[in-house]
């Protein structure tokens, strides 16, 4: 692979600019996933395991298809106007649904911490 053929991410996070080199052994549409996502697929030993709680942004109307795609993801059949789901998937898998043209995008999903009612 040359030089011209490697293509480079950027993005922000927070305050900070960053160029992300894809990781060539995942190849996926960066255009559809978010920067702490991108981020953390790159850090990834093993593209198999699932190690990511994700929000998958979809198309309003799915096809059968792409509604059998979710249901082997783990994720229950999809109720009308429903167009945010979470799964927990590799990142082999968010290669796979990067490349489907009813997901919007991808969004790595953040820990969420109990606000201390002191």
């Amino acid at each position: 692979m040359g030089t011209s053929d490697l293509k480079v991410a950027t993005g922000k996070l927070g305050r900070l600019n960053f160029f992300l080199i894809p990781n060539p052994q995942i190849p996926m549409n960066y255009r559809k996933i978010d920067t702490a996502l991108a981020m953390a697929i790159n850090q990834v030993e093993n593209p198999y395991q699932r190690l990511f709680i994700i929000f998958i942004h979809t198309q309003p109307i799915l096809e059968s298809a792409a509604q059998n795609f979710l249901i082997d993801l783990g994720i229950r059949k999809k109720t009308e106007g429903e167009t945010v789901f979470t799964a927990t998937v590799s990142a082999h898998t968010i290669s796979e649904l990067s490349d489907q043209n009813w997901v919007k995008h991808l969004k790595l999903s953040q820990r969420l911490r109990f606000v201390n009612q002191g």
